[in-house]
């Protein structure tokens, strides 16, 4: 019986074009590359921002890490529209800014910071196993998989709206591993002064919630007083309790109708 060849996974970055949009693929980096690289991770988000964004629209992505929806937002929002990416890992920032290198005309804008309800700085606590890990939750990680930690300047993102001129946003991604909280805490100036509430697609991690020293009642009750509804990512038609969560999970919060 003869074996199968097994192909070894490319040690170097494999560019390749996404309808115009250019992508560098590093494999090393993370085993959830290879599902990016043939379009199948986190499926249902891609679905779900393919359905909310359009040319000419603003995207945020908090939590961008190596800027793989980043591009799909890119690509959605063309080079008429806007797309906000905000992570503070410094390799991942090397990949983002490598995006923005290979997509000239697009607008791009990179922030190598956090997200949060205090302008601050505060310990980022880098994860050895996992790329997109890493947190700002203390005690979070398991000893096993933390990788030392480095500082990181923390904004509100109602703040940095305002000092960028940015008026609209049409879908926003949260990925922050549990401070996703103190995150959209950072936006209340924003939804006090505005009717505006767009969608916005959110990692919900409850186990981060107690070593806040909050609860995932909060959060919900919070994002009902925005005046939001929370549905799964997964599937969109199905509203559910976001106090009920006992895993981490995806989470699409739209608008309340009237």
């Amino acid at each position: 019986m003869k074996l199968q060849r097994c192909r070894k996974i490319p040690l170097d970055p494999v560019k390749r074009s996404d309808d115009g949009i250019c992508f560098e693929y590093h494999f090393p980096q993370s085993p959830h590359i290879k599902w990016m690289f043939f379009g199948i991770y986190e499926y249902a988000t891609s679905v779900v921002m393919k359905k909310f964004l359009h040319t000419g629209d603003t995207f945020f992505d908090i939590g961008a890490n190596i800027g793989y929806f980043s591009m799909k937002g890119m690509h959605c929002v063309g080079k008429s529209g806007e797309v906000h990416s905000f992570e503070p890992v410094p390799q991942c920032m090397e990949s983002l800014n490598r995006l923005y290198q290979l997509n000239s005309g697009y607008h791009l804008v990179i922030n190598p910071v956090g997200l949060g309800e205090k302008e601050e700085l505060r310990e980022l606590v880098l994860n050895s196993d996992n790329i997109g890990g890493s947190t700002v939750v203390k005690n979070l990680l398991p000893d096993s998989n933390t990788g030392g930690t480095i500082p990181v300047q923390i904004r509100r993102l109602d703040r940095y709206m305002v000092e960028n001129s940015v008026n609209d946003i049409h879908l926003m991604k949260i990925d922050v591993e549990g401070f996703e909280f103190p995150v959209l805490k950072g936006l209340s100036a924003y939804f006090d002064g505005t009717d505006q509430r767009p969608p916005i697609i959110c990692e919900v991690t409850p186990k981060a919630y107690p070593l806040l020293g909050t609860s995932l009642h909060d959060f919900a009750r919070l994002m009902q007083d925005f005046g939001y509804r929370s549905f799964l990512v997964a599937n969109p038609q199905k509203e559910i309790d976001v106090a009920d969560l006992s895993y981490q999970t995806d989470i699409l919060f739209r608008a309340k109708i009237p």
